[in-house]
C-alpha cells in the first residue's frame, strides 16, 4: 500500500473515530441522566413522603430536560431519536402522574397505611423499586443500543381455517404452542359483586369488601373468545425469540416471616428475579409470572399480528363473567373450601410445608408449592381453566375503588368515574394465596404502572 493510500486510510479511520466519539456522547449523557433519575427513586418514611416525591419530580424535570438536549443535538442518532419517542416519553409521562397521585395521597388526611391498604408504606416502596429497574432497563437499553423487533412479525404458516362460531365452541388460531386454544363465551347476564353476608363469613377485610360492591346487574351484549388457559413460560418466550422484547430486572415476591405463628409473609422486591427466574423452578408449561400490564399487552398485540385476529386482554366484567360460568358463589365450584384443590393452584397444605407464609390455608393440598402446569386441576362450567388461582391475571380495566357508577355491559371501564389508568387492575387468586383472596368477587391493584410479581401473569381474550 502507498504511503498515500496509507495517510487516506489513518484518516478515514480517525474520522470515522471521532464521529462514533460525537454520535455516542448524547447517548452518554441520555444515561447519565437516566442513572441520577434512578438515584433519586428511594424511599425514605411516610413522614418524608412528600420530600422524596418532590425531590423525584425535581429530578424527572431535569432528566427530561437533559434527554431532550440529547436527542436535539444528535439528529443523525436515529436509534436514540426512536427510542426517546417510542419509549422513554410515555414512561416519563406515567411516572410525573404516579408521583403526583401518590404524593397527594400519601399526605391526604384520609390516608390510609393499614396492611390491606394499596397505598401502604411498603407498596409506596417497592413502586419506586419497580420504578427504578425501568429507568436502569432505559439507561441500559440506550447505552447498548437495544434493538427490539417488532416491525418484523411475520404471520403463523399454521393458521387454522376459521369456523362458525358456536357457544362454548373450543379453537384455536394455528397449530403453533402460542396459539392456546380459546373457547366461545356465550352472551348473558351475572351478578357482579361481592356480598355482604359473603364478606362476613369468610372474614373479609372491610376496606377490601367496599372495592367489591356494590352488587349490580352485567349483561354481556356479545360473545367473545377467551383462553382456557393463562399463557405460559414456553409461549411467552416465543414472544421474547421472534421480537427481542425486553423488560426490567426485578420481581416482587413473598418473604416469609420469622415465625410463622405469629406473623405473615410480606411482599419484597427482590432485583435479581424476573419471568424467567420467578424465585422457583418453572417448567415452559407453567404460566408465565413477573410480567406487568404493558407486556401482557405486547404479548396481545404479538399474538393479534401473528394471526389476524383481535387479541386483548379481558374486562373485568369479562372475566368475572366467565368465571361464575352461570354460578353466584363464592368459588365458581360452589362455597366449599375443601373441594379447592380439585380446581385450583391455591395454598394449602402442600405451598404451608414449603413456603411457611404463616397464611389461612385450604385444607386440602394439590402437591404444588408453587405455579402448577396449566390445565392441572378441573374446569369451570365455561370449560376454563385456572381462573381462581395458579397465577392472578390482569384485566384491561382503570383502577376504581368500588363499582358505583360500573359498566354494565361487560365493557371496559377507563377513565371515567375517576378511574386511575396507570394502575392496572388484578383479579383471582395465585398459588400462595388464602381462602378469601380466592373468592370470585376479589379485585384488587397495585399503585405502579410497572409491577409485577411471582404470583401475577395473564391470559388473553379475542374478539369475535
Amino acid at each position: 500500500m502507498s504511503k498515500a493510500s496509507t495517510l487516506k486510510s489513518s484518516l478515514l479511520a480517525a474520522i470515522l473515530s471521532y464521529a462514533s466519539l460525537s454520535e455516542a456522547s448524547p447517548r452518554q449523557e441520555s444515561g447519565k441522566a437516566l442513572q441520577d433519575l434512578a438515584d433519586t427513586l428511594v424511599w425514605t418514611s411516610l413522614e418524608q413522603c412528600a420530600v422524596t416525591y418532590n425531590l423525584i419530580s425535581d429530578q424527572l424535570s431535569k432528566t427530561q430536560a437533559a434527554i431532550g438536549q440529547a436527542r436535539t443535538s444528535a439528529p443523525w442518532d436515529n436509534y436514540l431519536t426512536l427510542f426517546i419517542d417510542k419509549h422513554l416519553n410515555s414512561k416519563f409521562s406515567s411516572l410525573s402522574e404516579e408521583i403526583q397521585y401518590l404524593r397527594n395521597r400519601c399526605i391526604a388526611t384520609d390516608y390510609d397505611g393499614s396492611s390491606s391498604s394499596l397505598e401502604r408504606p411498603s407498596r409506596l416502596q417497592q413502586m419506586l423499586q419497580e420504578w427504578r429497574s425501568t429507568i436502569l432497563w432505559a439507561r441500559e437499553a440506550i447505552l447498548n443500543n437495544y434493538q427490539p423487533r417488532t416491525e418484523q412479525v411475520l404471520m403463523s404458516e399454521t393458521l387454522v381455517p376459521p369456523r362458525t362460531p358456536e357457544p362454548l365452541q373450543k379453537f384455536r388460531d394455528c397449530a403453533d404452542v402460542y396459539c392456546q386454544e380459546m373457547v366461545i363465551v356465550p352472551k348473558g347476564s351475572f351478578i357482579m359483586g361481592g356480598t355482604n353476608e359473603e364478606a362476613i363469613s369468610e372474614g373479609v377485610n372491610a376496606t377490601v369488601a367496599s372495592w367489591e360492591r356494590p352488587q349490580h346487574m352485567v349483561t354481556i351484549q356479545k360473545p367473545f373468545a377467551i383462553a382456557t388457559t393463562e399463557v405460559t413460560l414456553g409461549a411467552f418466550k416465543e414472544f421474547i425469540r421472534e421480537t427481542n422484547y425486553a423488560l426490567p430486572q426485578g420481581c416482587t415476591s413473598l418473604k416469609a416471616p420469622s415465625d410463622p405463628a405469629t406473623g405473615l409473609a410480606t411482599l419484597a422486591f427482590i432485583e435479581d428475579y424476573n419471568y424467567e427466574n420467578p424465585g422457583f423452578s418453572q417448567d415452559n408449561d407453567h404460566p408465565v409470572v413477573c410480567v406487568r400490564r404493558e407486556d401482557a399487552r405486547a404479548y396481545a398485540n404479538w399474538i393479534s399480528r401473528k394471526t389476524g385476529k383481535n387479541y386483548r386482554l379481558p374486562t373485568e366484567a369479562e372475566w368475572e363473567y366467565t368465571t361464575r360460568a352461570g354460578t353466584q358463589t363464592i368459588y365458581f365450584w360452589g362455597d366449599d373450601k375443601n373441594e379447592a384443590c380439585l380446581y385450583a393452584n391455591v395454598y394449602d397444605h402442600s405451598s404451608d410445608a414449603e413456603n411457611l407464609y404463616g397464611y389461612q390455608r385450604f385444607e386440602c393440598s394439590d402437591s404444588f408449592p408453587y405455579t402448577a402446569p396449566v390445565a392441572s386441576f378441573l374446569p369451570n362450567n365455561f370449560g376454563v381453566y385456572d381462573l381462581l388461582a395458579n397465577a392472578r391475571e390482569w384485566v384491561d380495566d382503570c383502577w376504581h375503588y368500588s363499582y358505583q357508577s360500573a359498566p354494565t355491559d361487560g365493557s371496559r371501564w377507563g377513565s371515567e368515574n375517576n378511574g386511575l389508568c396507570r394502575f392496572g387492575v388484578l383479579r383471582g387468586g395465585a398459588w400462595a394465596y388464602n381462602t378469601f383472596n380466592v373468592r370470585v368477587a376479589y379485585r384488587n391493584a397495585y399503585f405502579s404502572s410497572q409491577a409485577r410479581a411471582s404470583m401475577w401473569g395473564f391470559r388473553l381474550a379475542r374478539e369475535i
